[in-house]
């Protein structure tokens, strides 16, 4: 590459090729012998973050100036997605390739359709949750999505539909990178405090299972006398 740096690069899904990013100029395609095959984008700023779909049908890079675009396979430019307020610093697709997930330093999870119209957003984002996401990983299932939140130290887990799960509570320093076990049982996040933690998911949700249960019970049971004891003593640390 003649840029200043590769920001990003990802492999087809076949693993034949290769695109990478160019801080200076328009995405790279190469061959897996290091062959320069051609280019894509004609944005003036940077490209930050890029990535295949599962399929190998499309290809999505975020962009500097806010935007994402969106190609098939020929190369031939489908949409430009704008949404975001700040820079795009990470992309992905869903496992069956229909959703686009876009990161963006605005602090904002966004999900767009092959349409290029914007589907959904994580809730909760005009409360101003983030302060900046360094990374975002998606389960093996598909079903759960896990951004850095950056400056606020904490790892949350979202659904596919935006809605947020959990909060997981630890670092004393910025979390800058995640990653599912492959059986989607453990998340390990690694953070500026120069430690990593393994969260143990299925305990988490047996935790929040238990929570939600007591938050129930002590609605239910606010208004009556005397609240059966072996439900006041499960939930006493709930």
């Amino acid at each position: 590459s003649d840029g200043e740096y590769i920001q990003d690069i990802t492999f087809s899904p076949d693993r034949q090729t290769l695109v990478s990013t160019n801080s200076d100029g328009p995405l790279n395609i190469w061959s897996v012998n290091g062959e320069l095959l051609g280019s894509l984008g004609e944005r003036e700023e940077a490209y930050y973050a890029v990535t295949f779909s599962p399929d190998g049908q499309y290809l999505v890079a975020g962009n500097e100036d806010n935007t994402l675009q969106l190609w098939d396979a020929n190369g031939e430019l489908l949409h430009t997605l704008e949404g975001h307020t700040d820079a795009i610093v990470d992309v992905l697709f869903s496992l069956d390739s229909q959703t686009i997930i876009s990161v963006s330093e605005d602090g904002r999870v966004k999900f767009w359709n092959l349409d290029g119209e914007l589907m959904n957003s994580t809730k909760g984002e005009e409360e101003g949750i983030w302060e900046g996401i360094w990374d975002v990983v998606l389960s093996p299932d598909g079903e759960t999505l896990a951004p850095a939140a950056g400056e606020d130290r904490t790892v949350k887990l979202w659904s596919m539909n935006g809605e947020l799960l959990q909060t997981l509570v630890g670092h004393n320093g910025e979390v800058l990178d995640l990653e599912f076990s492959p059986d989607g049982k453990t998340l390990a996040s690694s953070s500026f405090d120069a430690t990593t933690i393994l969260w143990d998911l299925e305990a988490l949700e047996f935790d929040a299972l238990m929570q939600r249960g007591c938050q129930w019970w002590r609605e239910y049971t606010e208004y009556q006398d005397s609240p059966p004891d072996p439900q006041r003593e499960i939930c006493e640390d709930n």
